[in-house]
């Protein structure tokens, strides 16, 4: 019953990507082409009775981009204070896998603001991001998901309801190897004893 219900979930979570791609579809609009040919391909998937949750899944990810990719294209200057990195001061925490930036940003109307990251220089709003932040002199923004001993980049971003986006400072980080622990134990002794080399994160091996 899980899975039937979370296949349902997933199948949902598409019609409703499928709605949102249909009314932002304008076949005048640059970028119109690539939104119909990813909103065609989320449709096929509907409509077919073979597809699994994880091809729903995906395409749901993919038709979100689209979406973004095809506002972005399309953006406007709009009214009042365009949005603006007012300061990105390199505070970044970094660990093996997770990473803290802190930035201010301002405008009017913005409807998002966040980091994105990718392991090319230059990263946008396409590639990797998050909003995911709590305040301490500015905005710190959690990000996730990275892998052990990369090189990543990263930019603070900020978005206006009609998808101008500003970009701070790139920076340059590296995040740590994942460290490990090992434990023993004396049966004699009941002792349990642990080691461990940690950098960033304790893994278990």
């Amino acid at each position: 019953m899980a899975d039937a219900q979370a296949s349902i979930n997933v199948y949902q979570a598409l019609k409703d990507q499928i709605a949102q791609a249909e009314e932002a579809y304008d076949e005048s609009k640059e970028g119109a082409s690539e939104l119909k040919a990813e909103l065609d391909k989320a449709q096929a998937l509907i409509d077919s009775d073979s597809s699994t949750a994880e091809e729903m899944e995906a395409e749901t990810t993919a038709l979100n981009k689209a979406i973004l990719a095809f506002h972005l294209a399309n953006a406007t200057s709009g009214t009042g204070i365009a949005p603006k990195v007012t300061k990105a001061d390199h505070y970044v925490a970094t660990g093996a896998t997770q990473a803290l930036m802190r930035a201010t940003m301002t405008g009017n109307n913005l409807i998002e603001k966040g980091v994105c990251w990718s392991t090319e220089h230059e990263p946008t709003v396409l590639d990797n991001r998050t909003t995911d932040a709590f305040k301490l002199s500015g905005d710190i923004f959690h990000i996730t998901g990275l892998k052990p001993a990369t090189v990543y980049y990263l930019r603070p971003y900020a978005m206006n309801k009609t998808y101008k986006v500003a970009y701070g400072d790139e920076v340059k980080i590296v995040t740590f190897p994942k460290g490990t622990a090992t434990w023993s134990w004396d049966e004699e002794a009941k002792i349990g004893r642990a080691s461990c080399r940690e950098r960033g994160e304790i893994s278990v091996v």
